[in-house]
């Protein structure tokens, strides 16, 4: 790897810096819109504009074409470090599975370019790719964005994307009817609800309210919590804290 890393700090550090091409580009860009506004505001000029727009690129370009000899010379160097130390060779029907998959590859390839907020060459991507824009027509299309850019929003902030409070709020509504009904029983039969960290019944909540496993210590019959978690013992099996604790504590003792 010394011979990459190498090659790379040359590419890193000056021998790619593409800074003085860019600059050469764009001196050859100025000139051309100086040629333009000088045709534009003198036609007869015309010809005379031109021949000398042909030189100054001439020039312009040959100093571009000397700034890239170091990047390229450098790229160049850095692909053969890489060959010479990852030897491989492809199969032409590797990749047959995209084959016929282009515009596939090229929406993936602008939706990562949004998603990294590059909006800009996202949209001439799209335009070189032929990738067409569908603007959404129906609500239900609408909403799904809604939903998603919320998502996103939230996960950029470290946070649920939808709020604790609606979530609370409404499992506890969707349980209000079967807790009435269980009290209802509960006062009929003068019992009263013991257990403190489970509920007496189980409320039959939408899978989206579903965030957690649920496990069941197959020896005590009591769910696990925070303060009495799911353990593996040795063998493999698994039971809750205060279940192992309590085994080991009759083991010690006989």
């Amino acid at each position: 790897m010394d011979a990459i890393e190498k090659e790379l700090d040359k590419l890193t550090n000056g021998g790619a810096n593409l800074s003085k091409s860019i600059k050469d580009i764009g001196k050859c860009l100025e000139i051309l819109m100086d040629a333009r506004t000088a045709i534009e505001n003198d036609p007869t000029a015309t010809v005379s504009t031109l021949q000398a727009l042909e030189s100054q690129l001439k020039a312009g370009f040959q100093l571009a074409n000397d700034s890239l000899k170091g990047p390229h010379g450098g790229i160049t160097k850095y692909g053969k470090a890489l060959d010479k130390k990852f030897k491989h060779s492809t199969n032409e029907n590797t990749f047959g599975a995209l084959a016929n998959r282009q515009p596939l590859i090229n929406r993936a390839i602008q939706m990562h370019l949004l998603r990294e907020g590059n909006f800009e060459i996202a949209e001439t991507f799209a335009k070189e790719a032929g990738i067409v824009e569908g603007v959404p027509s129906d609500e239900s299309s609408w909403q799904s964005i809604i939903e998603s850019f919320t998502t996103e929003f939230c996960a950029l902030l470290r946070l649920s994307a939808e709020s604790p409070l609606y979530v609370a709020t409404t499992a506890g509504a969707i349980a209000l009817p079967t807790f009435n009904k269980m009290a209802t029983i509960m006062k009929a039969k003068k019992t009263e609800w013991t257990s403190q960290n489970e509920l007496p019944v189980e409320v039959p909540l939408p899978d989206k309210f579903k965030y957690h496993s649920i496990f069941v210590c197959p020896v005590s019959k009591e769910q696990t919590t925070d303060s009495n978690p799911p353990m593996m013992i040795p063998c493999g099996h698994v039971l809750a804290k205060d279940t192992v604790q309590k085994l080991a504590r009759g083991t010690g003792s006989r």
